[in-house]
């Protein structure tokens, strides 16, 4: 299945995301805000992702990864 930053998106793990730009210089291009929610608060995090959605090793698991919403669920 291939990645569309142009199509709405979310987390693997199901987290609301929004891509804010998908044009920065360098390996992560794609900045999103995804919104994290724990047990104390809700709150929007920036993420750098690859072109692929994958994202920043350094600091994210693979569960932050950027997929498009499946059609029927936006």
């Amino acid at each position: 299945m291939s990645f569309d930053p142009t199509k709405p998106v979310q987390t693997i793990d199901g987290y609301p995301a929004r891509i804010l730009c998908d044009d920065l210089k360098g390996y992560y291009p794609i900045c999103a805000a995804v919104l994290i929610k724990d047990e104390f608060e809700e709150y929007e995090d920036m993420i750098y992702f690859t072109n692929q959605g994958k994202a920043d090793r350094d600091r994210y698991d693979s569960s932050y990864d950027l997929i498009n919403i499946p059609a029927g669920d936006e």
